[in-house]
């Protein structure tokens, strides 16, 4: 339990290029039921396209929450609501509707892959700098899969 209070407390503390969103689903404030627990989770930063100067954002930071009864999938969006907010997209998907999913790793270049129909059709693909998230994805990968198994 330490280390899913150390993984949201990291993400909370950090600065502003945390959408807020993603703040209120770690706070409990949005989108989890009332006995739903956060199980683990994996925070996927904002990538630029060059990082010591200001640039166009190159991948949108991610948000992955293995809850109880679930795994929820907020992705930022480009596109501005106001001066400063922008929007989102955010998957809730039940353990028992998943049928595969897939860590795909190459070098650098990893995929997470997911699949809710019998055909095999990977609905949901989320790439990551493996140098930087391979560990967490690893692990998030074991915790779901025993979800799976157990739905």
């Amino acid at each position: 339990m330490g280390d899913i209070n150390n993984k949201i407390s990291r993400v909370l503390d950090t600065d502003f290029e945390v959408p807020s969103i993603f703040k209120q689903i770690l706070r409990k404030e949005t989108s989890l039921l009332p006995d739903e627990e956060i199980e683990d989770l994996v925070f996927l930063d904002r990538e630029y396209l060059r990082e010591r100067i200001e640039s166009p954002v190159y991948s949108a930071a991610k948000l992955l929450v293995l809850t109880s009864y679930g795994l929820i999938i907020v992705e930022e969006g480009f596109i501005e609501i106001s001066d400063n907010i922008m929007g989102y997209k955010i998957q809730h998907i039940p353990f028992s509707k998943i049928t595969s999913i897939e860590l795909d790793a190459c070098l650098l270049a990893g995929t997470l892959k997911i699949s809710t129909s019998s055909y095999g059709k990977m609905e949901v693909e989320i790439p990551f700098n493996t140098a930087r998230y391979y560990e967490d994805f690893e692990s998030f990968i074991s915790a779901l899969r025993i979800k799976i198994v157990l739905a």
